[in-house]
């Protein structure tokens, strides 16, 4: 695989790629939103005042992490991320170069590859995504690309990465 591509990802696709690379985490999170904010309403109803309080402010806070958090890193990353670069994909690495930053990552030193119906997710140490937008694409360069994320990704499953 050889691919190189000038692009530029827009602040929308960063958000909407975070979003979905995060999606187990962010399921997980409204979940206990919800069973704070039933809690919360159940004490008070039963009169259980501190608990109630407590629960309800439990719940609205993760409410308020779940949107606007992801909105804060998103923005936080746009001056960074979405500008005008290149991005080139070999078998063994990708790099994506701007006019303000160099990265060069190899394959192999990748968490994960998902693909969604609009990115490529590139799932890195400690948490940290790249968002590769399919838009960018030629269709025989993404079924390329696509077929080296799914051998990946099997790899990956099997140890044999």
């Amino acid at each position: 695989m050889n691919i190189s591509k000038s692009d530029q990802l827009t602040p929308g696709e960063l958000l909407r790629g975070l979003k979905l690379a995060r999606r187990p985490q962010r399921v997980l999170g409204w979940t206990l939103t919800s069973l704070a904010l039933t809690a919360g309403s159940a004490n008070l109803a039963l009169g259980n005042l501190p608990i109630g309080v407590a629960s309800l402010t439990v719940g609205t806070g993760y409410a308020l992490l779940l949107t606007v958090g992801y909105r804060a890193v998103a923005a936080r990353q746009t001056t960074r991320i979405c500008r005008p670069g290149r991005a080139t994909l070999t078998d063994e690495f990708y790099l994506v170069e701007t006019d303000l930053e160099r990265i060069e990552v190899r394959w192999s030193t990748l968490r994960r590859l998902q693909e969604t119906d609009e990115f490529m997710l590139l799932h890195g140490a400690k948490g940290a995504v790249a968002v590769i937008p399919k838009r960018a694409f030629e269709a025989a360069e993404l079924a390329e690309l696509s077929a080296f994320v799914a051998r990946h990704d099997k790899a990956a499953a099997t140890g044999a990465h």
